[in-house]
């Protein structure tokens, strides 16, 4: 008997149409999972006979980990920043692809009628050197107004002294699990239209969607939960419950093994 070969695929790049990969996914592959509708349009806008075999599950987070909780006040008076400050929150590694300077870009916008606000960025250094990003800031004459920590573990600490937190980016998130983490703690979101992350928030439920580069579009949707602290306490049960429930790690494994199980009693 053969063994059903099964695909969960991540990737926000279009499959590559040489043979074997060809081969690979029309022939030897039983089903697929993906990880966003974006990857499994870019695979059926290859292979459209692929989507009668495919299906998405996006990615969950544990509920045991990430969940709400008060403020941290001691990492809040440790990083030294003002308990007073509304604290919005960039996590991620610092690459090209998360944006960073647009959200920079967005504070030099926001900091003159908001000077009640503070942004923390935090991510392992990559290709974007926090020196870098520190001169965009100083540049914008908005260099007090931003920390810069790094990487912090565990990170669910750092999230529970944000009240908003920013997805930025102009490409990859295939899964976004910082949204994920943001939305089961409660936290407001300002993210990009970028491939999963329309999918994961929905836009004035969980937070804003706003085009990608688009510091204005982030200026004006920071602005609009900076001012509203009723829109960010509804937008805060909404995602507490939604990470209970659509986007918790038991549902997406549940999912998961419903397939496994369903492809494997096809093959007996």
């Amino acid at each position: 008997m053969a063994i059903p070969l099964l695909r969960t695929i991540g990737d926000v790049r279009p499959p590559r149409q040489n043979f074997l990969n060809r081969f690979l996914h029309k022939r030897l592959t039983q089903f697929f999972i993906f990880s966003a509708e974006a990857n499994l349009i870019r695979y059926v806008s290859c292979w459209p006979d692929l989507e009668s075999r495919s299906t998405v599950i996006h990615g969950g987070i544990n509920p045991d980990v990430f969940y709400t909780r008060e403020k941290n006040r001691d990492l809040i008076k440790k990083l030294g920043l003002d308990d007073h400050k509304i604290l919005l929150g960039q996590i991620g590694r610092l690459s090209a692809v998360k944006d960073y300077p647009t959200t920079i870009k967005a504070m030099a916008l926001l900091i003159e009628d908001h000077q009640d606000i503070h942004l923390i960025i935090s991510g392992i250094e990559g290709k974007v050197k926090v020196d870098r990003l520190k001169e965009l800031a100083f540049n914008y004459n908005i260099e007090p107004n931003i920390t810069f920590i790094g990487p912090y573990d565990p990170v669910a600490d750092l999230i529970s002294i944000l009240d908003i937190g920013i997805v930025a980016s102009r490409g990859s998130e295939a899964i976004c699990r910082i949204a994920m983490e943001y939305l089961a703690m409660g936290i407001p979101v300002v993210v990009t239209d970028v491939n999963v992350l329309p999918e994961i928030i929905v836009n004035r439920r969980n937070g804003i969607i706003v085009h990608a580069e688009d510091p204005v579009g982030m200026a004006e949707a920071l602005t609009e939960l900076i001012s509203n602290a009723d829109l960010r306490r509804q937008i805060r049960q909404n995602n507490l419950n939604d990470g209970r429930s659509r986007l918790n790690i038991l549902s997406a494994a549940g999912q998961t093994i419903d397939i496994y199980t369903s492809v494997l009693r096809s093959n007996k």
